[in-house]
């Protein structure tokens, strides 16, 4: 496959920590580094956005949609960090509509 001549988008999508989703949670487990590890992770997010907003490249947050969705169903195991089932569902569908909302702003995905 040769992409010479195509114009190319990045895409910066931004997967944030179990500890991130169920923040709340883990600042009350963790009093003593939560807090630290938490805003570290939140500061990431904002230096990452900026850059993207500034370079003119797509991004897209996964928190905010994650943390509504958490109240509905367990989106992570419980024995370690990552996704679910359900979790990768919620994912998934979000990516699909943001992507939409990109492609109705006349951006193409492909």
């Amino acid at each position: 496959v040769s992409l010479t001549g195509e114009r190319l988008k990045l895409i910066i999508i931004l997967f944030p920590s179990k500890e991130l989703v169920y923040k709340e949670e883990y600042l009350k487990a963790f009093p003593d580094f939560g807090e630290k590890y938490i805003r570290n992770e939140e500061e990431g997010y904002k230096r990452i956005t900026a850059f993207a907003e500034k370079e003119g490249l797509l991004i897209y947050d996964l928190t905010d949609g994650l943390r509504k969705a958490r109240d509905e169903a367990v989106l992570f195991f419980n024995e370690d960090p990552h996704l679910n089932e359900r979790g990768n569902v919620v994912v998934a569908n979000l990516l699909a509509g943001k992507f939409k909302e990109w492609e109705n702003k006349g951006i193409t995905i492909k």
